[in-house]
């Protein structure tokens, strides 16, 4: 064999070689693409939910992961047939942003069955179960927050008078969600204790921008001359800025002051307007919702145990003091 009729063969044999590396890349390239599951509560109306998606599409495009989103759309039969969706989609994890309205059990199922790690956003914590983890808001510490907030605001700006107390929240909830709303009272109650849960006027909605502010319309009418009304919104921001535009409708909008659960971005834009009886709201940072999980999506993907099952926000009250601080203007 001569010198030129070798250097034939080793160029072939090694542009083969090279092929099936590339093959081989090429498939392993399928393989190794994720696909995250985000199904979102609401994106109609609800600025608290678009800003969670919106933090997920961000954090999931940089890591290089497909996104698969769909829209629960406050439905608890569509949340079930989303679900069969991401089991047909095969997600390698499912994000579940459903606030508890539909049944745990029968999402829970589905999973475990397709064998599709999932992470609940907010709502019930479900029971400890292999590859189902939870993140979201911590109502004791929000509740904490908020009472707190509220004892200040009324001895320092009402010479601790207090006409009326407006609730929004779920009766439905599970104990340490309605703790956002039952611990605010506990501190508050602590001062004042003719204001408990018992004798304030509850709205018991969620999500339900037009009832609120029906029945906060109705409040108001009733306690004709109040100037020292307190509104406390434990459900979404949505409730809040329900709340306002009932103040704003009667011509009312000295009656008292909201504070308000969340920090989503309806509820920035009234911080920030001087105008506005909506002056606080505890700080969820649902823009960051995406920047908050993405560890332990990867952690999942993979293949791991994430360190902790149950995973909390730490929470701010956000008020015209600290919101450049949190959310710079531009």
């Amino acid at each position: 064999m001569n010198w030129g009729t070798l250097v034939k063969r080793i160029s072939g044999l090694l542009g083969l070689i090279l092929a099936v590396v590339l093959v081989a890349a090429a498939c392993g390239g399928d393989d190794d693409e994720k696909t995250v599951g985000f199904a979102n509560i609401l994106r109609t109306g609800c600025e608290f939910c678009n800003d969670v998606e919106n933090g997920v599409t961000a954090e999931t495009a940089d890591a290089g992961w497909e996104l698969y989103a769909l829209d629960h759309d406050l439905d608890a039969n569509k949340m079930l047939a989303n679900a069969d969706a991401m089991i047909t989609r095969e997600v390698d994890v499912y994000l579940n942003f459903d606030g508890g309205i539909t049944n745990y059990e029968a999402t829970l199922e589905k999973m475990a069955d397709a064998e599709i790690p999932m992470i609940f956003i907010d709502g019930p914590i479900p029971e400890p179960a292999d590859d189902v983890y939870w993140f979201g808001a911590h109502g004791q510490s929000a509740g904490q927050q908020m009472g707190e907030y509220a004892l200040d605001y009324i001895n320092n700006n009402w010479g601790g008078n207090v006409d009326g107390i407006f609730g929004i929240y779920q009766s439905t909830w599970p104990d340490e969600t309605k703790a956002r709303m039952v611990v605010a009272m506990d501190v508050i109650s602590q001062q004042f204790p003719e204001w408990t849960m018992d004798t304030i006027t509850l709205n018991d909605v969620v999500l339900e921008g037009s009832e609120t502010q029906a029945a906060a319309a109705a409040y108001l009418n009733a306690n004709p001359d109040a100037k020292n009304l307190l509104f406390i919104a434990t459900t979404n921001d949505l409730a809040g800025v329900a709340v306002v535009a009932a103040m704003e409708q009667l011509g009312r909008l000295d009656a008292g002051v909201v504070l308000s659960n969340g920090g989503a971005s309806d509820a920035l834009a009234e911080i920030r307007d001087p105008d506005s009886p909506f002056i606080m709201s505890i700080g969820y940072f649902p823009d960051r919702y995406g920047e908050f999980l993405r560890p332990i999506i990867a952690t999942i993907l993979d293949g791991d145990t994430p360190a902790q099952r149950v995973n909390h926000v730490t929470h701010v009250p956000i008020d015209a003091s600290n919101i450049d601080e949190w959310y710079p203007e531009g």
